[in-house]
């Protein structure tokens, strides 16, 4: 461990080892101010937290959050890889996101500056405020090292893969150049040698076709802006700061962009195809007419980059990168052709020469494929292209999670991309309405339940919970209260006995036309979800996930049980609630409420269904309410009645402050046609006598439409009537009108598994010819970008190399 850091309440107390990172003073961070000065008093702090480096702050919700390298392995003697960053801070799932993110695909050194450029420095936002001794620079990327004593002298090769932070996407939502010039998913690559006391090192490119362009999300249609030239310019211009000569390669159609460098001077073009890289001959012949511009650096500085084009700057621009880093060792280290001759690279051709070469090929070559893999993570992020139904709801989840990877990106960077977002955004309604065209929607009724049942022991007749005609496809009952809260029971999590009886009285109401299928309890929370025995074999990946509020949310005496199930292909939620009570605590109720749902962010779900106790109170006096209500039952006329309803409706909190909640406002309610259902003395129709709390609707069913479904609407709600007096609050039911989707294309998956095969078949071969097998085949088919039928069968087939 190379770093220290000491905390107490108020502040970070941070002590590098100064032989390892060259830093010899300790500094001290304010935690609220973040305030950074050096600490000359003794530290007298124990426990430290014991990390390889500080990657920086990033500002969350309103404070400033440390963020570490907890893990990390050597590379090399001055170079380190990520391999789990942390934070220190309260748990939070988008903290945990972004260490995700910084894991593994990131590298730092504190001796050497691998970035070169700002372009480069991924952690400068992150980093500015601390000293400048502190300020470690991170790359994206890739490092890989090998070393051996061959039979003359020790040979060294190291392999960095510095990928900009500029404009740093992902494919779905990210091509091409910007208006600054800057491209996506552009790398610079370069390879440094030691080989008998001599160092070279040589810097190739790639990146996406610098022109401004979209890709449509269902062909290979290039959608090109009007007005190229100034970002093309502009993006070369940003090379020429670094080098006298730019050769561009361009391994995919030309799309004019040969016509805008026609004249330059500084700058030479060459077009490149598929089989000018597989072909062996052929891509010497190529090579060859190139050779006086491949350039690095030796006794003076390298003057021309290579800059290769692509769509993705992924598998092939990979291929055909090694491919020329091996030619020009040649030409950088002649002194090798002693050891092994260079040329054996080029001549492989299956996987009997792969094994029985140099050992150094075998290395090389692993060193490129991680190399690839680790592009593959960081700018791929799996997209797959399928238009069936089931492929565009896999794009769907994909694009979700782009979204969130993107937000962190630039909390990263300290950009707000806004035009990236933008692009993501109308993707997502592009595969939404492309989805829609493959669905059919089933017409489907919900019967829901929800009862503060005051812990009361099952007594007398149930049959009035159930108040339909027609047989609904779903059954749900919510209970609250279905313990006693006090501490035995919110600290006891077994309420084995008394779910057994419920669920034999409601087994015995419904007969044999339904079938439970999930139950779940909290304390005293307790839900069961009964379906049509015709229908239950469409219920499947069924999720249950408890969500505790009470006592700075540690125990279940309030909070929620949330339900997820995939019905049919329609992914639909049930949460049964019980929110914090209190006439003057709406604000907990609230923010309650946004962190049983905050459980979902990131989720795939059609519809919502929220019941429960949530404990909204009416703000009036309680003798105006209970004058109002006696008022109301006195009356026989209608319109009289539904003034005071109306009133009533007007001062409940639910409907007043709904709008300060990032998701009640996003919810639904049917017309509340009935009177308060809190609360009552036991045994009698009369509100509280006692303590006078005001009588509220404090028991609800709340409706959410999130996605494809078009009808997701109550047709009845109301109170049940019955021997509900066992209880201070009455029973709410709810008869819903819903929709779940049925895909229509399942007869596609075939045909898609086919095609999968077939681009298996592809990668095994050009794994043989030019790839190393060090990852699977099947991990890799998943990201991939479409190939045309021709090139699968040339590639497919037996051919010379």
């Amino acid at each position: 461990m190379h770093i220290k850091i000491y905390q107490s309440a108020s502040r970070f107390i941070i002590e590098p080892n100064p032989t390892t990172t060259h830093i010899n003073f300790n500094i001290s961070i304010d935690k609220q101010t973040f305030k950074i000065q050096e600490h000359q008093q003794k530290i007298e702090y124990i426990n430290p937290i014991n990390a390889y480096g500080i990657v920086g702050t990033i500002k969350y919700q309103s404070k400033f959050v440390l963020i570490y390298v907890e893990q990390a392995k050597m590379i090399n003697n001055n170079i380190f890889q990520v391999v789990k960053a942390n934070y220190i801070d309260q748990e939070s799932d988008y903290l945990d996101a972004l260490c995700s993110y910084l894991s593994n695909t990131f590298y730092f050194s504190f001796t050497q500056d691998i970035c070169k450029s700002q372009q480069f420095w991924w952690n400068r936002n992150m980093i500015k405020f601390f000293p400048p001794k502190y300020q470690i620079k991170f790359i994206q990327g890739y490092v890989g090292f090998y070393q051996s004593q061959l039979k003359y002298s020790q040979l060294e090769y190291l392999l960095i893969t510095r990928r900009s932070c500029k404009k740093s996407g992902f494919i779905i939502n990210d091509t091409g150049l910007d208006q600054d010039g800057n491209a996506s998913n552009y790398c610079e690559t370069e390879q440094i040698v030691q080989y008998n006391n001599i160092a070279v090192s040589q810097t190739i490119s790639r990146g996406s076709l610098p022109l401004v362009w979209t890709k449509s999300l269902w062909s290979n249609d290039i959608l090109l802006s009007k007005d190229p030239d100034k970002p093309l310019m502009k993006h070369i211009s940003q090379i020429l700061e670094n080098y006298k000569y730019l050769l561009i390669i361009n391994m995919i159609d030309d799309y004019n962009l040969s016509q805008y460098l026609e004249f330059k001077k500084d700058i030479k073009y060459v077009q490149f195809n598929i089989a000018d890289i597989l072909n062996t001959q052929q891509f010497n012949n190529k090579v060859t007419n190139i050779k006086n511009f491949i350039d690095y650096s030796k006794e003076q500085r390298q003057k021309t980059l290579i800059r290769i084009n692509c769509f993705d700057c992924l598998e092939m621009t990979n291929i055909y990168m090694q491919k020329l880093a091996i030619y020009s060792l040649q030409m950088m280290l002649p002194q090798l052709e002693k050891e092994f001759n260079c040329d054996d690279f080029s001549k492989q051709s299956d996987s009997t020469a792969f094994h029985t070469s140099h050992p150094f090929f075998t290395y090389f070559k692993q060193l490129w494929a991680e190399n690839l893999y680790n592009l593959q993570l960081v700018y791929s992020h799996k997209l797959h292209q399928s238009q069936s139904t089931k492929g565009l709801q896999q794009l769907l989840v994909l694009l979700n999670e782009t979204k969130v990877k993107q937000d962190i990106i630039n909390n990263i960077v300290g950009t707000n991309n806004q035009l990236i977002q933008e692009h993501i955004m109308v993707v997502e309604k592009e595969i939404k309405k492309k989805s829609l065209d493959n669905i059919l929607l089933k017409n489907i009724q919900i019967y829901v339940i929800t009862w503060n049942i005051n812990a009361h022991s099952p007594q007398g007749d149930y049959d009035n919970l159930f108040d339909f005609q027609q047989q609904p496809e779903i059954i749900v009952i919510g209970f609250q209260e279905f313990v006693a809260l006090n501490a035995g029971n919110i600290l006891r999590s077994n309420n084995r006995e008394s779910i057994q009886i419920w669920k034999g009285i409601f087994l015995k109401i419904l007969g044999d036309s339904y079938s439970l299928i999930v139950y779940q309890d909290m304390v005293g929370i307790f839900v069961l979800i009964f379906v049509l025995k015709t229908e239950q074999s469409q219920f499947v990946n069924i999720n249950t996930e408890i969500v505790k509020y009470g006592f700075g949310q540690l125990l279940g005496n309030k909070g929620a049980v949330i339900i997820r199930m995939k019905y049919y292909d329609s992914n639909i939620c049930f949460i049964n609630c019980h929110l914090p009570a209190g006439q003057k605590h709406n604000d907990d109720r609230l923010a309650a409420f946004d962190y049983i749902h905050s459980k979902l962010e990131g989720q795939q779900i059609d519809w919502i269904i929220t019941f429960g106790d949530m404990n909204f109170r009416i703000n009036l006096p309680y003798n105006k309410v209970i004058q109002s209500l006696q008022q109301y039952h006195g009356s026989q006329i209608k319109e009289h009645r539904d003034a005071i309803l109306n009133m009533l409706k007007e001062y409940d909190q639910l409907r007043m402050e709904r709008h300060k909640s990032r998701f009640l406002k996003k919810y639904i309610e049917a017309q509340i046609q009935f009177t308060p259902t809190y609360k009552f003395d036991i045994g009698t129709e009369s509100y509280d006598t006692i303590k006078k709390r005001v009588p509220s609707f404090t028991d609800r069913i709340l409706l959410w439409r999130l996605q494809r479904v078009e009808n997701h609407v109550a047709i009845k709600y109301h109170t049940l009537q019955g021997n509900f007096q066992v209880s201070d609050h009455r029973p709410v039911s709810c008869l819903i009108q819903s929709q779940v989707c049925i895909y229509l294309d399942k007869q596609d998956d075939h045909i898609e598994y086919q095609q999968t095969q077939q681009k298996e078949i592809y990668f095994r071969k050009l794994e043989q010819i030019h790839c190393n097998t060090f990852y699977s085949v099947r991990n890799r088919k998943e990201i991939t970008k479409q190939i045309d039928q021709d090139i699968i069968d040339k590639v497919t087939n037996p051919f010379d190399v």
